[in-house]
């Protein structure tokens, strides 16, 4: 992993510095920034209040479950007849 860190170039006073992401909360707000060490001029990187960071959570798992209904979906469809076929067989070896 490369530990190096990003140099910036403050857009108010042309100073360079290592990007720094900086936190702050206000309320229920959160914010992400960085701040040249220089001038102070603070440039957001993004802003959450806490419905946002509620869906930014369960996005991952509903990604998924999405994907897992699609794909399960997809493999009914491509082996539907093969399907009934082993429920027809299904049933006859339930009778033997």
């Amino acid at each position: 992993m490369n530990n190096q860190q990003t140099e910036v170039k403050c857009d108010k006073c042309g100073a360079e510095f290592a990007a720094e992401l900086l936190h702050a909360n206000k309320g229920e707000l959160h914010a992400s920034y960085l701040r040249c060490p220089e001038c102070g001029a603070i440039y957001p990187s993004y802003i959450t209040d806490r419905a946002l960071r509620k869906v930014i959570k369960d996005y991952p798992g509903a990604a998924f479950r999405e994907h897992k209904r699609r794909r399960v979906a997809e493999l009914k469809r491509k082996h539907s007849k093969s399907l009934k076929a082993m429920d027809g067989w299904t049933e006859e070896r339930s009778r033997q």
